[in-house]
């Protein structure tokens, strides 16, 4: 059995998830896993071909700055715990 988890989001955002699963006749969480696995293998499929690019043994390195988008889940209160470690 998957843990039930909780997650904020914009309401706006949220109810724009409800209507495509409801499209896709599938319930929020499993449209919400489907989207986050597509975006992490369109991500990965990314990050390997720059360090493909920029040398096939380099390290791959996640930024804000190559991935503004991690930025809001990177810059939060919550996380703020791990700086100090």
């Amino acid at each position: 059995m998957k843990p039930t988890i909780s997650i904020r989001l914009d309401p706006e955002v949220y109810q724009q998830a409800r209507v495509a699963a409801v499209a896709s006749r599938k319930t929020v969480g499993q449209w919400l896993e489907e989207a986050i696995k597509e975006n992490l293998e369109r991500e990965l499929k990314e990050l390997r071909e720059i360090a493909t690019k920029e040398r096939s043994d380099a390290p791959v390195y996640i930024t804000a700055e190559k991935y503004p988008a991690l930025m809001a889940a990177w810059d939060n209160d919550d996380d703020d715990v791990y700086n100090s470690l």
